[in-house]
């Protein structure tokens, strides 16, 4: 399969989705079925048996049991992607439904770099573009990302982040301390990602005259809002 690439959907949420949903609890004999059907997805469309010396099977079986016994839809989640990190690959990962989500860039108008820090391989902020929810929240690039919703996030799996409620969102600072924010992600105003849209076109004037131009995206078929700024 050579090098492996895994494409985001892009995010589509109906009314219902708008609203607070119900988290719809699983019982054992489900969380399996769900086990067993991601198993023979995986090993269909992403799986290389030559990739990173994991082998598939054996993988889920030692997960199996722990997987059963879960008591809580979020549990079961977490178990799952750790279960789907525990193949070394990114840009995967398993989200109950009811539940909202969606990348850094998508919803919190941020991007990450791959880095070995002192806390071990993380992702640490690379663009934090003004405007977002990254930014109101007073995350900064080079900050260490450490905890999403109390939870250790690091490569190869990657950070997502639920819509409409606030994260939690633990980082290391450049100086040594640590952390923890509110991230607000705000339902979507259009069912067309990203989700969370910052300020387009920055501009201001540095040291030595010299002028900085900052486009965080190409929003419209034409450049035509990139033109009202």
């Amino acid at each position: 399969m050579g090098r492996l690439h895994h494409c985001w959907r892009s995010l589509k949420f109906s009314d219902a989705a708008r609203r607070r949903q119900t988290v719809i609890e699983l019982n054992e004999q489900q969380r399996l079925t769900i086990l067993n059907r991601v198993g023979s997805t995986f090993a269909k469309k992403f799986y290389d048996p030559g990739l990173n010396g994991v082998e598939l099977e054996s993988l889920i079986e030692s997960k199996r049991d722990c997987i059963a016994a879960c008591k809580s839809t979020e549990e079961f989640e977490k178990e799952m992607n750790d279960l789907l990190k525990a193949f070394g690959t990114s840009h995967v990962g398993f989200f109950h439904q009811s539940v909202p989500r969606g990348s850094a860039r998508q919803v919190i108008a941020a991007t990450f770099c791959k880095a070995e820090t002192k806390y071990g391989c993380r992702w640490i902020f690379q663009d934090v573009h003004l405007g977002g929810p990254a930014d109101i929240a007073g995350i900064h690039p080079g900050d260490v990302l450490l905890l999403v919703a109390g939870r250790e996030i690091c490569p190869p799996e990657s950070p997502s982040f639920t819509i409409g409620s606030a994260n939690s969102v633990t980082v290391a600072k450049p100086d040594g301390t640590t952390t923890t924010v509110a991230l607000s992600v705000p339902m979507p105003k259009s069912l067309k990602p990203p989700v969370v849209i910052p300020r387009t076109v920055i501009s201001r004037r540095l040291d030595g005259g010299v002028g900085l131009l900052k486009i965080a995206m190409f929003p419209g078929i034409v450049g035509i809002d990139i033109a009202k700024e």
